[in-house]
């Protein structure tokens, strides 16, 4: 019957490839980042320690009981600024979401819909605005203030 056993022990260890475990279950570290139990927020978990390096998981990894702003979704759009949301105050503003007409860069790529740059700049076509910038015109109307200007001045009395 010993024989028995030790064959099915045999028979365990071949199936499992005999691993042996690199964790020791009498270590008060048991994820072995160096750090245990009564120091570690996280001791199941490698990447999370005091002073670890923040990662975009939307985990606390340093133990200082704060999530970095970038992990966090505000708007609840799914991703976080980590992530690439550029505008994570706004839910209709996050990667691989459709570009709409709307004025924003609905898909973070840096890119709006070719009309889109006059309702971004205001045009308040709606109503009647126009649909053209005024700043083109400033340097015109400078122009023309100018010369009426020097025109006052030498028709001015001299004293």
């Amino acid at each position: 019957m010993h024989r028995t056993v030790l064959c099915s022990l045999l028979v365990v260890a071949l199936a499992t490839g005999c691993k042996r475990s690199t964790i020791d279950p009498a270590s008060p570290d048991s994820d072995g980042d160096g750090f245990t139990a009564d120091t570690d927020c996280n001791d199941g978990d490698a990447l999370t320690f005091p002073d670890a390096e923040e990662l975009c998981d939307g985990i606390d990894n340093n133990c200082d009981g704060l999530l970095p702003e970038d992990e966090q979704d505000f708007d609840g759009d799914g991703v976080m600024a980590c992530e690439g949301d550029c505008d994570d105050d706004n839910a209709d503003v996050y990667p691989g979401n459709t570009e709409v007409n709307d004025g924003l860069d609905n898909d973070c790529d840096d890119t709006m819909l070719a009309d889109e740059n006059f309702i971004a700049g205001g045009c308040n076509c709606a109503t009647g605005g126009s649909s053209a910038p005024a700043w083109p015109l400033l340097p015109l109307l400078l122009t023309g203030l100018m010369a009426r200007r020097s025109r006052s001045r030498l028709h001015a009395p001299r004293s």
